[in-house]
């Protein structure tokens, strides 16, 4: 039973210290908040708006996005 919550815990602070990047989608100027997620996609988050969810691949079109940091 005490086992359960340091599991938790820890994969709690391994999925915090996973680094972000922003990318920049060229055709609407909107910079996004990448996340990467268990199933090896990327959540973007805009300022305002709803998430999406991304392939790494699409990620790798550089006529669409720009990774800016």
């Amino acid at each position: 039973m005490d086992s359960l919550p340091l599991t938790i815990e820890f994969q709690r602070d391994k999925r915090w210290s996973v680094p972000h990047r922003i990318y920049l989608q060229r055709l609407t100027g909107v910079r996004y908040l990448a996340t990467l997620t268990l199933d090896d996609t990327y959540e973007l988050t805009p300022t305002h708006g709803m998430p999406r969810q991304v392939t790494v691949e699409d990620l790798t079109n550089t006529d669409v996005w720009e990774e800016l940091h």
